[in-house]
């Protein structure tokens, strides 16, 4: 919609009175003769490249969660078998010679309780390890998707 003076932009004489103002309206379409949807076209393809890029990352995420899962299993078994090779093994032989040295009247009953406390002590760290071993095979599972 528009108004304006319409003056004669030649030499010509000047329009009769009343003449000189036009009033228009009406509305105008814009039509995508050669668009041929591309709008739809590059958005599609924006939206496969996102779906793509998603891909790429979920990939390198669960490798990441693979790696990481490996290695805490890793080393929950190597600290499991650490602790079934020495630790347990030597609080056990600790409390057994404590045991006869109690029954020969060599050491008294307070120095026994302390080495039956430490193997309670060592049997108590093998089923911690033995519980973190099993969460990290759990986690690893998870992580492969089993």
């Amino acid at each position: 919609m528009g108004f304006k003076n319409e003056k004669a932009a030649s030499e010509e004489p000047a329009p009769p009175p009343g003449t000189d103002w036009l009033l228009r309206y009406g509305f105008g379409i814009e039509l995508p003769v050669f668009n041929r949807n591309q709008g739809a076209r590059q958005e599609a393809a924006a939206l496969l490249e996102e779906t793509k890029l998603d891909a790429k990352l979920a990939e390198e995420t669960v490798k990441r969660d693979v790696r990481l899962a490996l290695k805490r299993l890793q080393l929950s078994e190597d600290a499991l078998d650490g602790v079934r090779r020495n630790l347990v093994p030597h609080a056990e032989a600790a409390a057994r010679m404590a045991k006869t040295g109690y029954d020969l009247g060599e050491l008294s009953l307070q120095q026994l309780i302390i080495e039956q406390q430490r193997l309670i002590e060592a049997r108590t760290t093998l089923i911690d390890t033995s519980l973190e071993a099993c969460r990290t095979r759990i986690d690893l599972l998870r992580a492969i998707g089993d």
